[in-house]
């Protein structure tokens, strides 16, 4: 069994970032990703709030990030990490692709997307429902979609999708947007254009569709009405959750 002084399981910014200390201290090191080195912020368009870098492209980041990491001599292994286990001072950690040890284990497994846990929601995943728009958004081109949440990932997700479909609803479920102002204030230079068209105080009850997503029903909690979109694309930025499972 190979046997490391630390190993970092999660190869997000966290993660890379803990990995770079660790080998400029000396440490052997191992990183152990399931997914491709960078975490979410892969699947962020632009950041524009990373010091040093003024504008730059999630991937970008993610890139630079992984170079730094790798150049400083990191290891990193494939696979989900099943079980860590202690004996004496020790740690085993089983991952899908074997077993290694290490003297101490830094835990930086980020987080998942929140869903909407509505009818037709897991149904549609990969169907019209989307967790990610730079992921997703080049497949609606010229199409209606939705976007909701009223956060900062929410309002980017909007400015971006507004390239590319033809008309953007922004829903969310009250009026209290938590984006960030400049953000607020871009998408609102999109709702003069007619590419957006905000929907605050408004919840979605179902997706429906065919083999793909056709339509949501939404809830009107100010002024107690029902009514149905008939969109394509459904992109769900409401937050996320630790995972720490």
């Amino acid at each position: 069994m190979t046997a490391f002084d630390i190993v970092i399981i999660g190869g997000g910014p966290a993660g890379l970032t803990a990995s770079v200390y660790a080998l400029r201290a000396g440490k052997s090191t191992a990183l152990i990703e399931k997914g491709m080195l960078g975490g979410q912020v892969l699947l962020t368009y632009e950041v524009k709030n990373y010091p040093a870098f003024e504008n730059i492209t999630g991937f970008e980041l993610a890139d630079k990030m992984s170079k730094h990491a790798l150049n400083n001599g990191l290891k990193v292994l494939n696979g989900e990490v099943l079980k860590i286990s202690k004996k004496g001072k020790n740690f085993t950690i089983k991952y899908t692709n074997g077993e290694i040890s290490a003297k101490k284990v830094i835990l930086c497994m980020g987080a998942s997307a929140r869903h909407l846990n509505v009818v037709g929601e897991s149904e549609f995943t990969g169907k019209g429902v989307s967790y990610c728009a730079t992921c997703d958004g080049n497949l609606f081109k010229g199409l209606d979609v939705a976007v909701v949440g009223g956060g900062d990932t929410a309002f980017e997700d909007i400015k971006y999708l507004a390239k590319l479909a033809n008309k953007v609803y922004a829903i969310h479920r009250s009026t209290n947007y938590k984006a960030n102002q400049e953000l607020q204030d871009e998408v609102s230079e999109l709702v003069k254009t007619g590419k957006v068209v905000m929907m605050p105080n408004t919840i979605v009850r179902g997706i429906k569709g065919d083999r793909f997503v056709t339509q949501i029903d939404t809830y009107n909690t100010q002024i107690d009405e029902s009514s149905t979109l008939d969109i394509r694309g459904v992109f769900v930025a409401i937050g996320s959750e630790p995972r720490s499972a």
